[in-house]
């Protein structure tokens, strides 16, 4: 959803409940729930001027520590940290 600068609904349950602020860039809802489920659709649906808001908050998260881009940069810190390390160690 973010990569379309929409929200998401999901549930407070592992990497979900890491990433989504509920209120500024989701709504977060109770896992294994249908009702809760339907209760953050509802939000969103009752909510319609924050929905814009709401998916531009989760799309600057999502370019900001999800693109391919900090991804490359992440590994590649940790390529050279296991280099250096490798090579340290030889020694």
């Amino acid at each position: 959803s973010w990569s379309f600068a929409r929200p998401v609904v999901g549930s407070r349950l592992g990497a979900m409940a890491e990433n989504i602020e509920s209120g500024r860039d989701g709504i977060l809802v109770q896992p294994f729930s249908a009702a809760a489920l339907a209760e953050g659709l509802q939000q969103m649906i009752d909510w319609p001027e924050r929905i814009p808001i709401m998916g531009y908050a989760g799309e600057v998260k999502l370019k900001q520590n999800f693109s391919q881009e900090v991804w490359r940069k992440r590994i590649q810190l940790v390529l050279e940290a296991a280099f250096v390390e490798g090579r340290q160690n030889k020694h």
